[in-house]
């Protein structure tokens, strides 16, 4: 099977012994003391000098990934490091890669250990790691279940995201096995799921995302409670993810297009599931007990235009 897992580069925008550094994070050192006059231009060319090496001297590039831009929060930081320059630099020497937000200036949203509450009309990648550790920490045994890492992957899907899952390996260069175990569930899970996960569109819906629900005047209500199931969409297929089984019956918003076919993914046979399909509402009758043990996926086919 051919790989497809493209070569990218992680770049910090600090680097705490370069003289050129900006002070209040440099701990390069002129005699004894740290040096205050930092040439902040120095620095950007200093910058833009390696990121040009690591596009042109290491093959295709997927994605250059900045961290640390909030860490200039209290400066001119698009001045600073010249951003819109170097992110345009990187699309004219490797036009299919792309750069994150960090700074200041890219092509997608990096939201960090938090999933946002409404779906975006940007893309956006959030990166979270699996227990509260970005490297490996031994007494750190808070790890999330992976029934939760399948939730927020659904979760962030469903909002126009990509899941950017950070895993710390040991001195040795090991994967911990708490994160194999959980991984390994998430592989399984997604060989069965998979297709309403890998290009598909967020939802169609929104308000089972919890958003906050606005008054005529703009008055904005208390944030509507979200539900137990998240969407996801592909040409011609709906997927509903159930967070948590609904019971006998389930109710969706209007789908305008006619509905042709209703069955889990998780059922070989592709038994069909009754629906009644409304001008307001789409109804479904359910199993009594959920088709599957995590998560089940309900793809409901409808007519291509």
């Amino acid at each position: 099977m051919k790989c497809r897992i493209r070569f990218c580069v992680y770049y910090s925008i600090i680097d705490w012994h370069h003289p050129e550094c900006p002070a209040i994070y440099s701990q390069a050192r002129f005699h004894g003391q740290p040096k205050k006059d930092a040439d902040i231009e120095k620095y950007a060319d200093f910058m833009k000098g390696q990121v040009r090496e690591l596009l042109t001297n290491y093959g295709p590039i997927g994605t250059v990934w900045f961290d640390g831009g909030g860490s200039f929060s209290n400066v001119d930081r698009a001045k600073l490091l010249h951003a819109r320059e170097i992110v345009d630099m990187i699309h004219e020497l490797q036009p299919g890669c792309v750069v994150n937000n960090r700074l200041g200036y890219g092509d997608y949203g990096t939201p960090e250990q938090f999933i946002p509450g409404e779906k975006g009309s940007n893309v956006f990648e959030v990166c979270m790691t699996i227990n509260k550790s970005w490297g490996f920490k031994k007494s750190d045994e808070y790890w999330k279940s992976s029934d939760v890492l399948i939730q927020n992957l659904i979760d962030i899907v469903s909002k126009n995201g990509n899941y950017l899952l950070n895993v710390g390996p040991t001195a040795e260069g090991e994967i911990p096995g708490p994160s194999i175990e959980r991984l390994t569930a998430v592989g399984a899970w997604m060989k069965v799921n998979g297709e309403a996960i890998h290009g598909a569109a967020p939802t169609l819906f929104g308000a089972e995302l919890g958003q906050p629900k606005s008054e005529s005047g703009g008055k904005q209500q208390a944030a509507v409670k979200a539900q137990n199931w998240r969407c996801t969409v592909k040409p011609g297929k709906v997927y509903i993810h159930f967070l948590k089984w609904p019971g006998p019956s389930f109710r969706l918003p209007a789908i305008a297009t006619p509905i042709t076919k209703v069955y889990f993914l998780a059922d070989p046979a592709r038994a069909e599931v009754p629906f009644k399909q409304a001008t307001d509402s789409v109804t479904f009758t359910l199993p009594a007990q959920a088709p599957a043990p995590v998560i089940p996926v309900m793809c409901i086919e409808t007519q291509q235009p």
